[in-house]
């Protein structure tokens, strides 16, 4: 080739770099995989047409080889991150399968097994190509997080909803080769590496991935984006945000330096990253759901369009969450929570440490990063207290089994919630953990605490997996290294026996107590929200118009007939309000009766509420005689220059 046939290929080239925008700079580099080295692998490749998601419409085209005879094809269906067999198959619609040949061949659905498949190939077929459409937009309750979604100006693909697996094969050892088409002049932000052949418009073609990280590793994509790094030392870690307008993305900059301390802070708390980069991907929409869900080197966070405009607090405590999750529940799983498949069952029992001990640290490197006050921590803590006493469902339903059954309590019960009981391994766990690190603290004489726990837990394995499992004897073995005390009878108390109430010396553990008094410990307009707050006093929950929200069986309020939808319309032939409410509950300490007018069904009626202790509300304050740990557990490990013995 002359020198001005070279000069006039390089402008070319020129021109076409700035005329088509590409998409691949937002994707990851050497991505923390586990690529199989069996043999025997499974080589697939997977078109993902989502040009038409801005109608709700995504088009998936598969291609798997296979040998002659029964195929048995699977959709995924138990998710890692949402605990369930929810894998939202009743979105997927079209499915055709034809051979190599362009043969179309029929299939069966299994009954007893509605995400299996029965194909029977061509004797002269070596591969098949699957293709359907996945409709956007209708999650069920469980598959919130692992769903797809779009509109006319951003998308998130969530690609279980969009393949499909032989059943022979295990997710490490089917090697997907994905492409995904793009609406025009999209951005897409992906933990995937692309590769070099992604130099078209609106086209991403990444490396080859196994099945496993693919669907681990989402991707959202739109018109308005933005994308921030968020640490200057460590390993790479971005924040990137997609919108329904350009003020939807915009991040405040105090809580952007917040999420940079957050990752630095982790790294202090961990003592190592076990990925080669992360990425937050954050999606600010009113079309989208609320959500945050974990991935190993990235999460999945969604919050409403004017979220960020407000502060970005609520999407700040989503992220510190699942980035936690990236060390508590992808690189370290309970070995009951992994499957090699997307099909077999999961035993989710130790989500109160996958789940319990992750909301705990949130919290904990939330406050140390500056994205919390150590006053919004404690009025976390307050908050989580106040509600885990009210459930009184715990004498006959342990904190396991709400873990155990945990996909069957999401989305909570509208009726008798405190008796049935809901996912409180959450902040149940959550205290959970923070007795375990005051224990800790209390035993070492402030020598150790769980920092040490997780850098000793959450260590890099000499293997260099991408998951590592552990079971309930690993933990309680790592516990017995940092600190000697019989934590199998603790967990026991707490976790695993059913109890008569809350008990008490979760709080005190750490140097506080909860206090009863007449008023809310609040000022001004808030002060009405806690006055509807009746549940320490008759046991029930109000709105400001006298609509009861909740009842707690046995209470007061339950044994004068009260239950949720119901309406006070007046106590003691005065308007229902909050302070009236406040001051009926004051006079009956002297002697007055409660009665309450009712409505309910469009029937009136009065009830007579046995009531005469006065308002009762909770509010917490340190023990004199204990050492604080709460403001101990807050102090940023960035600040501390002493290493501890």
């Amino acid at each position: 080739m002359s020198n001005q046939n070279i000069r006039i290929s390089l402008l070319i080239l020129f021109i076409l770099l700035i005329a088509c925008p590409l998409v691949i700079r937002s994707f990851g580099s050497d991505t923390a995989i586990e690529l199989t080295t069996e043999p025997n692998a499974l080589h697939i490749s997977a078109q993902i047409d989502a040009r038409q998601v801005t109608r709700g419409l995504i088009q998936s085209r598969i291609t798997i080889p296979c040998e002659p005879g029964e195929l048995l094809l699977w959709y995924p269906k138990w998710i890692p991150g949402i605990h369930a067999p929810r894998g939202a198959i009743q979105n997927m619609a079209g499915l055709v399968i034809h051979d190599n040949h362009g043969r179309r061949l029929e299939w069966e659905r299994d009954p007893s097994d509605v995400c299996r498949f029965r194909v029977m190939v061509s004797n002269d077929a070596n591969a098949i190509e699957i293709t359907f459409d996945y409709v956007c937009n209708q999650p069920s309750t469980n598959s919130i997080g692992v769903d797809s979604y779009g509109d006319n100006v951003h998308a998130v693909l969530s690609w279980n909803n969009v393949m499909m697996y032989p059943d022979q094969y295990t997710h490490k050892d089917i090697i997907v080769t994905p492409r995904v088409l793009l609406p025009e002049r999209w951005h897409a932000y992906c933990s995937l590496d692309a590769s070099d052949e992604s130099v078209e418009q609106d086209i991403i073609h990444f490396k080859p991935v196994s099945l496993q990280t693919l669907v681990d590793t989402p991707l959202i994509c739109g018109e308005h984006h933005i994308s921030h790094q968020l640490n200057k030392d460590g390993k790479d870690v971005f924040l990137d945000i997609v919108g329904s307008s350009p003020s939807a993305i915009n991040f405040p900059t105090q809580p952007l330096e917040g999420m940079g301390h957050l990752v630095t802070e982790a790294r202090h708390l961990f003592g190592h990253e076990h990925y080669k980069h992360y990425r937050f991907l954050l999606v600010c929409s009113d079309q989208f759901p609320h959500l945050g869900l974990e991935h190993l080197t990235t999460s999945l966070n969604g919050v409403h369009a004017r979220d960020l405009i407000n502060g970005a607090g609520g999407a700040t405590r989503v992220m510190a969450h699942e980035f936690v999750h990236s060390w508590c529940g992808k690189y370290r799983r309970p070995m009951g929570m992994y499957t090699v498949n997307y099909h077999d069952s999961k035993d989710t029992t130790l989500l109160w440490v996958y789940e319990g001990l992750t909301q705990y640290l949130g919290n904990v490197l939330s406050v140390r990063s500056g994205l919390r006050t150590p006053q919004d921590f404690k009025e976390t803590i307050h908050l989580y207290v106040s509600r885990l006493r009210k459930i009184n469902g715990r004498n006959w339903r342990s904190l396991a089994d709400t873990a155990t059954s945990s996909y069957l309590l999401r989305g909570g019960s509208r009726n008798w919630p405190n008796w049935i009981r809901g996912q409180d391994y959450y902040i149940e766990g959550a205290l959970i953990w923070l007795e375990v690190d005051s224990i800790i603290r209390s035993k070492s004489n402030g020598a150790r605490s769980l920092d040490d726990f997780c850098k000793l837990f959450f260590a890099p394995h000499p293997d260099k997996t991408v998951v590592h499992t552990y079971t309930y004897h690993d933990l309680i073995q790592s516990l017995q290294t940092v600190q000697a005390y019989n934590w199998h009878e603790h967990f026991q108390k707490r976790v695993y026996d059913t109890q008569a109430e809350f008990n008490l010396d979760i709080l005190h553990a750490c140097g506080w107590e909860m206090a009863i008094t007449e008023h809310p410990d609040a000022h001004g307009s808030s002060v009405f929200y806690y006055y509807r707050n009746a549940y320490e006093s008759i046991g029930a929950g109000f709105n400001d118009s006298g609509r009861i929200f909740r009842v707690l069986k046995d209470s007061p309020a339950y044994k004068a007939g009260l239950a949720r939808g119901m309406r006070v319309i007046s106590i003691n032939n005065k308007s229902f309000s909050p302070a009236v409410l406040h001051q009926s509950l004051l006079d009956a300490k002297d002697g007055s009766s409660i009665t309450l007018k009712v409505s309910h069904n469009q029937k009136t009626y009065d009830l007579d509420l046995n009531y005469a202790e006065g308002p009762r509300y909770l509010t917490l304050k340190p023990l004199s005689d204990q050492t604080d740990y709460l403001s101990i557990i807050s102090t940023p490990l960035r600040a501390q220059t002493v290493t501890k013995p």
